[in-house]
């Protein structure tokens, strides 16, 4: 085989090769965390068929739910707020598996399963059959009140009834700039408070080590 012969096959393997790792990043829906949108941390929440949303690293999924067109349905986070957490205004996006087209907002729900959206109410539509993929590009702030639970509401919009499969392939991404969930982070004020009372005590402990020693 001539030197043109195998250079030419080299390239065209390297171009299906680039192809085909381009194909996989941009449909990548779990372990890359859809790269479509590298901005954010790799920290998800998957849908399970038993209407929670289970953080990652969990056990197996399994099953699907069926929405009839025009009815909805919600799913929340594994576990309640430990506290009141305000989360900023964000992009909030993820990917739902399965056949029909969908509206999404995020929110929190209560112990009645009452959803509230964020602030203004922002959606995405989702067609899952050419491209499933949500963005709730720049979702307004919301507040999860403590023992509350953060929560996806999923609504089928189309003329048929819409199928989210929940084996793994279907969840929402956590941008990265938001506060911890479910146990709100210690603001640097209270942190630098602590600090100070700490090292107060050990002082006062100390001279009165000195002063006994006298």
């Amino acid at each position: 085989m001539s030197t043109v012969a195998v250079r030419t096959i080299a390239i065209v393997f390297l171009i299906l090769s680039m192809l085909l790792a381009a194909t996989s990043t941009a449909w990548a829906v779990h372990d890359d965390v859809w790269d479509e949108y590298p901005d954010h941390d790799t920290i998800v929440w998957d849908l399970d068929d038993d209407g929670v949303m289970y953080k990652v690293p969990h056990g197996s999924l399994s099953g699907s739910v069926v929405i009839s067109s025009g009815n909805t349905y919600v799913w929340k986070a594994d576990e309640a707020a430990s506290g009141s957490i305000s989360f900023p205004s964000a992009l909030w996006y993820g990917y739902l598996d399965g056949t029909g087209s969908a509206r999404v907002w995020i929110g929190s729900v209560d112990a009645s399963d009452t959803f509230t959206p964020s602030s203004a109410g922002e959606y995405d539509d989702v067609y899952l059959n050419t491209f499933p993929i949500f963005a709730i590009d720049k979702a307004s702030s919301f507040t999860v009140p403590n023992g509350e639970w953060l929560a996806l509401k999923v609504e089928a919009i189309g003329a048929a009834s819409l199928t989210i499969n929940t084996t793994g392939e279907s969840g929402v991404v956590y941008p990265k700039d938001n506060p911890a969930y479910p146990v709100p982070e210690i603001t640097a004020g209270i942190l630098l408070g602590l600090g100070v009372l700490g090292l107060g005590g050990y002082l006062f402990v100390r001279r009165r080590k000195l002063t006994a020693r006298t």
